[in-house]
């Protein structure tokens, strides 16, 4: 990655607002399991608003996902259609043609 790209993507985390919210939101769950469960076999798929994924994630729309490589958003839609996993497009997105 350029030293301009690196510096545009850090840039958003100088200020840790959502670092430290997030730390602050998760130190006040307190996970007590009250029973054990057979976890051998584990199945992570899941409907997301009528939408059947692999997984309970989604990739969120990046901005200015070519200044990390070359693909851009569409190396990120192809990544996430390989794994069954949803992808959000970013309203500049919305008008570009697919492959």
């Amino acid at each position: 990655m350029s030293k301009k790209a690196w510096a545009f993507y850090s840039s958003a985390a100088d200020d840790l607002v959502s670092k430290d919210a997030n730390r602050s939101f998760y130190s006040r769950i307190w996970f007590r399991p009250r029973l054990m469960r057979d976890v051998t076999v584990v199945n992570t798929r899941c409907q997301i608003q009528g939408v059947d994924t692999s997984s309970p994630i989604m990739v969120a729309p990046a901005a200015l996902a070519k200044l990390a490589h070359e693909t851009g958003e569409k190396g990120l839609a192809r990544a996430a259609a390989c794994k069954e996993i949803i992808h959000c497009v970013g309203p500049s997105g919305m008008s570009q043609k697919p492959d």
